[in-house]
């Protein structure tokens, strides 16, 4: 039985890009462990403890670290196939030279060759064992193959060299158990010597063993488990916060993106002019978060503080300096939008949105400020059908793309919407208008939540439905890889909202389903016995006899889409089917007793009161669901009768908006 022992491959490297390194990292791992398995050596799972179970990095090195590798192949068997025997040999059973040539090529005598039947018959075959070999000498090819895998777009070329990766590699450690497994990769020898921070530990990490290392990593500064690494991260900032009397926002992609930036954190505790605080926050935040890699910090209510966190990759032994670095470099961001803020708000929204005529929404659909105009008279009409202000959407339509000419926005396009409403509430907008603006843009991404308000709702259907609308009038049909207008999102962000709405109590008025009516239901269903009352389907009786007081004639009829007639009306056609082509007309009065179309007289249980035939109104309840009582559809012409205790209709829908009858 073969031996485990740990595995440790390690690739140092530059910086590698932050926001592809997790994929890297995990392509890497799943590169190795397949390699393993295709040379059908054995990795066991971590037996527990502090063992890391996924990909190890940091952003100068990929590891992988599997706690238990076999040390030896298990032996390995093959067959060669050779000749059928009917071409192998003679008719006196001697060998040919086909299979002579064929045991001299495997080096046996060919009596030694086994035979096997397939589905062409009998044929000769050579089979053999041979002992594994030792996984250390299969490792480089291993990590090689794993490497040349890696999901790397635009591999970069350094040096004199031939060969490419994602960044330049300086070193490259291969050890399992004590043992340096021997190969080269990418130029570079294996060895058991790693390096730790670069600033901290600028000298070489001796390796003596697979299993110390992340505390040989830990000890020369550099964290190389990401989960411990986070962890960290999460802790400094949340003592740093609660430094500064508040509560850090934490986004977990941004808290991954530091995760892959650093190998040995420190937060440090900020601060910048309280008054940039009057730009609009979420630019602030935006700034901070995307430019700079800043953590903001909350007060108690939730605002924006003057402090913010950076996350350093040092600990340096005067963070005033770090401090004040960090400070320097967000005061001119921070400049840049109060100055686009300022200019904006010189402008006004409504001169911003005169300026929409003059920007092209697209050739056939016109400009911007005609889409606006289109939304707004949308608008309008579905605010009357909801209990929303007309007026207020209307001004809302007009001004809701108004920020797209704005500088702010030009800054950060991610604020359209935002900063129209910041703009709305400065211009003396009503607060629904300038919170319409902003909502209209709602959802904004999957999984968030649609517009709160009335008249944001409004907007954001409006707009939804002019973009359809307009992008399949004008031939911009969505194609497998390419939606250049965003139909597809607009379609599902807009179901998305027509769902909600509906089950809006506010909004039932106007947003309904189509009125269903159920196609097959053309005939009453039911018809009385005179003698009995009892009641059946005059469509599915299979006799003429009535099935209480066995009178007749009872009603019968192979046809579905007309009336049957009722004892005590009219006889029975003799051929057992309805005489009419075409269903009974509805009495046009309670007191009608013949058809207007053939001066027929109608079946008793039409003129009955409290029968129980279909209401004079549409089915609008989805299928399948039940009919109100006591109505009763019957979904075949061959089952009996069913109960009215909860009749269901089980055929097909239309939607036509009155009842066929």
């Amino acid at each position: 039985m073969a031996d485990f022992l740990p595995l440790l491959v390690e690739l140092g490297t530059e910086e590698l890009p932050p926001k592809a390194l997790p994929e890297l990292a995990q392509a890497f791992h799943d590169g190795v462990l397949k390699g393993l398995a295709a040379r059908r050596i054995v990795v066991k799972d971590a037996s527990g403890g502090d063992l890391p179970t996924g990909p190890l990095y940091t952003p100068r090195r990929l590891a992988v670290y599997l706690p238990a590798v076999a040390t030896q192949q298990p032996i390995q068997h093959s067959e060669v196939p050779g000749p059928y025997t009917n071409i192998g040999l003679d008719e006196h059973g001697q060998p040919t030279q086909a299979l002579l040539g064929f045991a001299q090529k495997n080096g046996v005598d060919w009596s030694k060759l086994d035979r096997v039947t397939d589905a062409k018959g009998m044929r000769f075959v050579f089979r053999s064992s041979r002992p594994g070999a030792a996984t250390k000498d299969l490792l480089a090819e291993i990590v090689a193959e794993a490497l040349k895998a890696l999901p790397v777009p635009k591999p970069m070329r350094w040096g004199e060299r031939d060969y490419a990766f994602v960044r330049p590699a300086h070193w490259l450690v291969i050890l399992l158990g004590r043992d340096v497994a021997p190969g080269e990769v990418l130029g570079l020898k294996s060895d058991r010597m790693s390096r730790g921070h670069r600033f901290h530990h600028a000298k070489g990490v001796w390796l003596n063993e697979a299993d110390e290392y992340l505390q040989a990593m830990r000890e020369a500064k550099v964290l190389a488990d990401p989960r411990e690494r986070r962890e960290r991260i999460r802790a400094e900032i949340k003592a740093a916060a609660k430094q500064a009397g508040g509560e850090a926002r934490v986004p977990p992609a941004l808290l991954e993106e530091v995760n892959c930036l650093v190998e040995w954190p420190k937060a440090v505790l900020c601060s910048f002019d309280k008054e940039f605080l009057r730009v609009p926050s979420e630019a602030l935040v935006l700034t901070m978060e995307s430019n700079q890699k800043f953590f903001p910090v909350m007060d108690a209510d939730g605002k924006l503080s003057e402090q913010f966190i950076g996350i350093a990759n040092i600990e340096s032994k005067d963070p005033d300096e770090v401090r004040k670095g960090y400070e320097r470099v967000i005061r001119p961001r921070f400049a840049d939008a109060a100055f686009f803020y300022d200019e904006d708000l010189k402008q006004g929204l409504s001169s911003m949105a005169e300026g929409l005529a003059s920007v092209t929404y697209q050739q056939k659909l016109g400009s911007v400020a005609d889409k606006s105009a289109r939304v707004a008279a949308l608008a309008r009409e579905i605010a009357a059908k909801v209990g929303a202000s007309p007026a207020d959407a209307d001004r809302a339509a007009t001004l809701a793309k108004a920020d797209l000419q704005s500088r702010l926005v030009g800054e950060f396009p991610e604020l359209q919407g935002t900063a129209g409403r910041y703009y709305a509430a400065a211009a003396g907008e009503s607060a629904a208008v300038a919170a319409a603006i902003d909502e209209a843009y709602q959802p904004r991404f999957a999984g968030d939540a649609i517009a709160p308000s009335p008249l944001g709702r409004v907007l954001a259907i409006a707009e939804r439905l002019d973009t359809l609308a307009g992008g399949f009038a004008a031939g911009l049909k969505p194609t497998g890889n390419k939606d250049p207008f965003a139909l597809r999102r607009n379609a599902l962000g807009l179901a998305q909202r027509s769902s909600k709405v509906n089950s809006n109590s506010s909004c039932r008025r106007w947003w309904k389903p189509p009125r269903r009516t159920c196609r097959r239901a053309w005939h009453w269903t039911s018809a009385t016995c005179s003698t009995s009352s009892s009641t059946a389907c005059a469509l599915i009786t299979p006799t003429r006899t009535c099935p209480a007081c066995s009178s007749k004639p009872w009603p019968t009829c192979t046809r579905r889409r007309c009336w049957t007639s009722t004892a005590g009306s009219r006889p029975l056609p003799s051929s057992r089917a309805c005489a009419s082509p075409a269903p009974w007309p509805r009495p046009t009065s309670e007191s009608a007793t013949s058809c207007a179309r053939s001066s027929r007289p109608f079946p008793t249980a039409l003129m009955k009161p409290n029968s129980p035939n279909p209401p004079n109104r549409p089915c609008t309840r989805p299928w399948p669901r039940p009919w109100p009582t006591p109505t009763r559809c019957w979904p075949s012409a061959t089952t009996s009768a069913r109960s009215s205790a909860s009749p269901r209709c089980r055929h097909r829908w239309t939607t036509s908006s009155t009842a066929p009858w």
